[in-house]
């Protein structure tokens, strides 16, 4: 997935380089399976989802009482939860002010399409695993979207 995004040396973005190949490595390891925990991203063999841990990092609990809690994350983990829920709620609420996610410019142009790639890409996988269920042809499907 990285070589899909234009990488470049700036010593004033937000990411250097290897920060922003960490990210995109970490949120390709993400689980999304809609059998567990809704199809919410969650992290690798468990049931233990982002957002959760995010959002508990937002509201200032303790990273070593996390940590505690749930051994088996690290703290790139939850580094990357926190900015992937920021990011997602910027998404989700259209109307939220930049400063108030408290990112700037280049990193939430960054990570929303680190993100927009991510959810393209379970939207195929979830379609292409339709289209295997039903055992779906180009023509049948051509013929379906051309119905009028």
């Amino acid at each position: 997935m990285t070589d899909k995004f234009h990488l470049h040396d700036n010593k004033d973005a937000p990411f250097q380089d290897d920060e922003f190949r960490g990210f995109l490595q970490w949120i390709e390891g993400l689980g999304a399976d809609p059998d567990v925990m809704g199809g919410a991203e969650t992290f690798p063999n468990s049931r233990l989802t982002v957002r959760h841990v995010g959002e508990i990092l937002e509201r200032g609990v303790d990273v070593q009482e996390i940590l505690e809690d749930y051994p088996y994350l690290s703290g790139s983990d939850l580094e990357f939860a926190r900015l992937f829920v920021r990011v997602y709620s910027v998404q989700e609420y259209t109307n939220l002010e930049l400063h108030a996610a408290d990112l700037d410019i280049w990193e939430l142009l960054r990570l929303k399409q680190v993100l927009a790639n991510f959810f393209a890409r379970k939207a195929i996988d979830e379609t292409d695993i339709i289209w295997d269920e039903q055992n779906l042809s180009d023509e049948t499907t051509e013929a379906w979207l051309n119905k009028g």
